[in-house]
């Protein structure tokens, strides 16, 4: 059995016995159920075992008839364990209007809570959600063994209010590379995320100057570290931009694609003048101009935020050239070597060479397509290389180098 380390109840052992007409008993008690000693005194049918430290304990009784110690019997030992309880809540909990608070107890099993506003809990570790100021007050726990020893204590509950949070504006548009001001207010302490873009992300107005479009949440605390949020909305209008590409070369009535490239937010963008080009509201037009011309490209935000502008010429060729080098990487620039005018040859080649004379590249006039810098499927390596063309027109062959970058 167990009794309860706490309890100042005294408890009674009693001797059954029978066929005995004149017993003699006396009382033995046991720390470890093998070695036994006589009580003092406890000679009669009931016992009567007073309060004792924590530990286990084991009662039996001797009995004899007419005091004949010779010739008796001993009882089957009980044992008696007398557990520890103990009984501990949080001393003090204080919490924030709105916060979840949580308790906790210690000593026992089995855990009984009670406290205002009608609340009850089974559990050794509760918490109350969204806490209010009518959760304020005394809370009780019952802490039990499975004995059935049981112990209370008290907790202690405290609500703070809480700060409101105030932020401004609730949402304002900005050029890129502009400012500006936000506002805070509600309590004494502030910290704004994310810090990327402010000028001190801990104080209440902060000058805001983000790349991007970015939300800022502000948390509001009072001396009670309680806090509350709120957000603002900075929306950034990317200024214009305009890149006309890279200057052309063509002959005469051959068309050349400009590659133009415009970004921004809420833009307009157009090619002036729009003499020769097929369409100056495109971003990649195609120009055939007769003679050398410069065009340029501008873009223009709705917003208010700008124009930018930027040129391009065309010279258009009406004589063979022979660029001396290209990067054949896919980008969109320069991607091929090109013979302007070559293909007026129609009996003309052209053959590339590399440094160990190995032909990495032929062509003729009448089917000419400009070499990619590649052989037999293959990129070949950066560096430079010697043509030689014969456009078979009783003039003399011509020879010359071409750099291949990567």
């Amino acid at each position: 059995m167990e009794v309860c380390e706490t309890s100042q109840t005294n408890y009674m052992l009693t001797a059954t016995y029978s066929g005995i007409n004149n017993p003699s008993i006396q009382w033995q008690l046991s720390y470890d159920g093998n070695s036994w000693t006589n009580i003092a005194g406890a000679m009669g049918p009931i016992f009567i075992r007073t309060p004792t430290a924590i530990g286990n304990y084991y009662y039996r009784f001797f009995i004899a008839e007419n005091n004949n110690t010779t010739c008796g019997y001993y009882s089957n030992p009980v044992n008696i364990e007398v557990q520890s309880l103990f009984a501990q809540g949080t001393n003090y909990v204080f919490g924030c209007y709105g916060s979840t608070i949580e308790f906790y107890a210690a000593g026992g099993t089995y855990y009984e809570w009670t406290g205002p506003n009608g609340f009850s809990s089974d559990l050794q570790g509760p918490n109350i959600p969204n806490v209010s100021f009518n959760n304020t007050g005394m809370y009780v726990v019952r802490v039990m063994t499975s004995a059935g020893c049981y112990a209370y204590d008290t907790t202690n509950l405290v609500i703070y209010e809480a700060p409101i949070a105030n932020a401004n504006p609730a949402q304002t548009f900005l050029c890129e590379g502009d400012s500006v001001r936000l506002f805070a207010n509600g309590s004494i302490k502030y910290r704004w995320e994310p810090a990327t873009g402010l000028s001190d992300d801990t104080i209440a107005n902060p000058i805001a100057k983000p790349l991007e479009t970015t939300t800022y949440t502000v948390r509001v605390y009072n001396k009670y570290t309680c806090f509350d949020t709120a957000s603002v909305k900075v929306i950034v209008w990317k200024k214009p931009f305009a890149s006309a590409g890279p200057d052309k070369f063509t002959i005469k009535n051959r068309p050349v694609l400009l590659e133009g490239r415009v970004s921004g937010t809420n833009i307009s963008y157009s090619w002036s003048p729009a003499t020769y080009l097929d369409n100056g509201s495109l971003e990649r037009p195609k120009a055939s101009p007769p003679a050398q011309m410069i065009y340029t490209l501008t873009a223009i935000s709705g917003n208010g935020c700008g124009v930018a502008t930027d040129d391009v010429k065309v010279e258009v060729i009406d004589k063979m050239y022979i660029p001396s080098a290209f990067t054949p990487n896919n980008d969109g620039l320069n991607d091929l070597w090109e013979i302007i005018t070559f293909d007026e040859y129609p009996n003309g080649t052209v053959q590339v060479f590399n440094r160990w004379g190995q032909t990495v590249y032929f062509n003729k006039g009448l089917n000419y397509k400009p070499w990619d810098g590649t052989y037999n499927g293959l990129p070949v390596e950066t560096g430079t290389y010697v043509y030689v063309i014969d456009l078979h027109n009783n003039k003399k062959i011509l020879k010359g180098t071409v750099t291949v970058i990567r």
